[in-house]
């Protein structure tokens, strides 16, 4: 547990005797298993961030525009990217400082071809993730 690093990790659970920690990565698609729990000590409180308001992207699926909204409750420094589905970079839509405030983008979806996507932020106030999908006839 003191050396497991994540990849975006979007679960957590345990098992039914509460001995073993499961965890999801959304890039990966793995599950991680983390044994030995019932040993570990907390050494001191994580202080509770207040979390950005929920990532919304719509319509999903989308042919020719994605509408994202996201809503920051204080000012940070922002990333707003679109993964494909194994995780690779296809393009930044925001990497800057940012108010505390409401944002909305409009991406492009005429030209990406069809197939299942990422959208990301992350900030110092987390990261969300959305998956969605373009569908072109």
């Amino acid at each position: 547990g003191n050396v497991a690093k994540f990849n975006r990790p979007n679960g957590i659970t345990t098992n039914a005797a509460q001995d073993r920690l499961y965890v999801s990565e959304l890039i990966s698609s793995s599950i991680r298993e983390i044994t030995g729990i019932l040993d570990v000590t907390a050494t001191h409180d994580v202080p509770k961030e207040q979390p950005m308001a929920k990532l919304t992207c719509h319509p999903n699926p989308a042919s020719q525009i994605m509408h994202i909204s996201y809503e920051l409750s204080d000012a940070c420094h922002c990333q707003l990217q679109i993964l494909s589905d194994k995780g690779d970079l296809l393009q930044t839509l925001a990497a800057d400082h940012q108010s505390r405030g409401s944002y909305h983008y409009e991406l492009d979806t005429s030209t990406m071809p069809s197939g299942n996507y990422i959208c990301s932020i992350s900030s110092s106030m987390g990261t969300q993730s959305i998956q969605f999908v373009v569908i072109h006839q």
